[in-house]
């Protein structure tokens, strides 16, 4: 979309995470998410599950330089 919502670190508890997700569902900007790696599977699995059939990117280290 041409506007976007940054939203950060999600709660690292899965009910705490998957309710925050839930209060999203209708959102319909294009949503950044902050995310660590050991938590990324089962975010983005609940990511699909609570948000449905959507266009997702994911990236890494964007403003890292070398």
């Amino acid at each position: 979309t041409r506007r976007f919502t940054f939203e950060g670190f999600l709660p690292s508890g899965k009910k705490e995470r998957r309710a925050a997700l839930e209060e999203l569902t209708g959102e319909r900007r294009t949503m950044v998410f902050h995310e660590a790696p050991h938590r990324l599977r089962a975010t983005l699995e609940d990511m699909a599950e609570l948000l449905g059939d959507r266009p997702a990117a994911l990236c890494r280290e964007l403003t890292k330089l070398h």
